[in-house]
């Protein structure tokens, strides 16, 4: 195959590797006149006379417009074309698919356990394991020929270059010991303040995820609580997943590059985020005034006004549509839940001189990123509309209970009962009394079941417009918080180092 490949002509080639090792040959225009180094002779000659103990090798030509030729191989060759990543650009190739971490999550080993588990090692049997291992191999090769490549042709240069090599490195050596003074003198004060804030932000997050009276967390009930909480995890999280990126040995794993991308993707996220937050905050606080009057008509016209007509058009007599209320238990209710929208607006008349502050305050905001202007904005949605969650769990409450109360009934009829201690229904003997009393509690229940299912389908229905609403809150917040912003741009711009 040798004495083949002499007669053929080989074209211009810069390029030329065996087993990984690479060189550069500047005058090969024909294989009969170009003068290998010695170790492409040595690995010609090899080829004539085989060594039983050799490893197999191989000899190919890479050609810029044409395919790879193979100048000597050790056997039957396959020739496979891929574009060579560059590893100092972060570039390389991968055979299973990339979990990003993008929340900042600081549970290390879950993470790990995640990028095993999406190996193709793990998702194959045993029979391909062998197979998959050596194409894990030749990809890690080939995720690793950029180096060596430059390790090859950094030794090929002249004593020129080593000499520009050597005056580099003691340049950098000053430069290092330069730094190292600056960082010494610098040590103390920044260690101390990293140590404040660091104290600072733990502190603050015990506060809002502590438990108070009756299983109540700031996290849970307010949507600013939970964005001031995320802020001072990723605060806390941030240098850490900086420095187990920056000391990793192998940058181009699977792990460092989820580090890497979900470091720089948050740091994007909350510089867009403080920017569009700038913009909004003044926005807000230059037209606080009419914003503020905005806010109060909606809430007067649509949490009050409304629901207080709706009540009314279900007192009203003759009964709406046709329905079988019962006259006496719906006025009761009607006058409960419009005495109790009565009382909120009371309270509502001390916060209404202070709006245009609270606005302020949101606009403020603003400059801390525009997922605190959503967030504040949720919680006044939430503090406006107070009383449509507190008339939603009246209703709701009532409701259940008189459904388990009718279910309890009919099982007394059949002469069946609950079975609390073994969490079951079993048969049961019952009086003429008992029978006869249940059977005036059912009937009873059954025409007043009406009444109390339409104020519940009402207030289910304005509980369920306020929860859409924040639902939009909350979709806004995911978007700005954890949306692949770097990843998508990295994918746009050099594809290479997002496979």
């Amino acid at each position: 195959t040798l004495q083949a490949a002499q007669r053929s002509r080989i074209p211009h080639s810069r390029d030329l590797a065996v087993i990984g090792a690479a060189f550069t040959a500047s005058h090969t225009t024909d294989a009969t006149t170009c003068s290998p180094p010695a170790w492409a002779r040595q690995v010609a000659s090899a080829s004539t006379l085989p060594s039983p103990d050799a490893p197999p090798w191989l000899l190919v030509a890479l050609r810029p417009s044409a395919a790879p030729l193979v100048v000597a191989a050790d056997g039957a060759v396959e020739v496979v074309l891929y574009n060579q990543p560059r590893g100092h650009a972060l570039q390389y190739l991968s055979l299973a698919p990339l979990d990003l971490d993008l929340a900042g999550s600081s549970d290390a080993a879950a993470r790990a356990s995640r990028l095993a588990a999406t190996t193709p090692q793990a998702q194959s049997g045993a029979s391909d394991s062998c197979a998959l291992s050596a194409l894990a191999d030749a990809v890690e090769r080939m995720n690793a020929g950029s180096f060596v490549r430059a390790l090859a042709c950094r030794h090929q240069h002249g004593p020129l270059s080593r000499l520009c090599g050597a005056a580099a490195s003691q340049a950098g050596s000053a430069l290092a010991r330069a730094a190292g003074s600056l960082h010494a003198a610098a040590a103390g004060p920044a260690a101390c303040a990293l140590f404040g804030v660091g104290l600072a932000a733990a502190l603050t997050s015990r506060l809002l995820n502590r438990t108070w009276a009756r299983d109540i967390q700031l996290v849970r009930v307010s949507a600013t609580a939970r964005q001031i909480d995320l802020r001072v995890r990723q605060l806390l999280f941030w240098p850490l997943q900086y420095a187990l990126w920056r000391r990793s040995a192998t940058k181009l794993s699977p792990l460092c590059q989820a580090q890497y991308i979900g470091f720089y993707n948050i740091l994007w996220l909350v510089f867009n985020d403080a920017v569009i937050g700038a913009a909004l905050g003044s926005f807000l606080v230059l037209n606080a005034r009419p914003i503020a009057a905005a806010i109060l008509g909606a809430s007067d016209s649509l949490a009050n006004a409304s629901v207080e007509s709706a009540i009314d058009w279900l007192m009203g007599w003759p009964p709406p549509a046709g329905l079988k209320l019962n006259a006496e238990l719906n006025s009761f209710m009607g006058q409960l839940f419009v005495w109790m929208m009565r009382i909120w607006q009371g309270v509502l008349v001390f916060v209404r001189p202070h709006m245009e502050d609270i606005v302020l305050a949101i606009g403020a905001c603003g400059y801390a990123g525009a997922t605190f202007i959503t967030a504040a904005l949720s919680d006044v949605l939430s503090f406006l509309t107070l009383h449509l969650s507190l008339f939603y769990l009246v209703g709701s409450k009532l409701y259940y209970w008189m459904i388990t109360i009718l279910v309890t009934l009919f099982r007394l009829f059949r002469g069946r009962k609950r079975n609390v201690l073994r969490n079951r229904v079993d048969t049961a003997e019952f009086d003429m009394d008992q029978l006869l009393l249940g059977t005036i509690l059912f009937t009873v229940l059954v025409f007043l079941l009406p009444t109390v299912a339409v104020y519940y389908v009402l207030f289910s229905l304005a509980r369920l417009a306020v929860v859409v609403v924040q639902s939009g809150f909350g979709t806004v917040l995911a978007l700005l918080n954890h949306f692949p912003l770097f990843a998508i741009l990295l994918r746009l711009k050099d594809p290479g180092r997002l496979p």
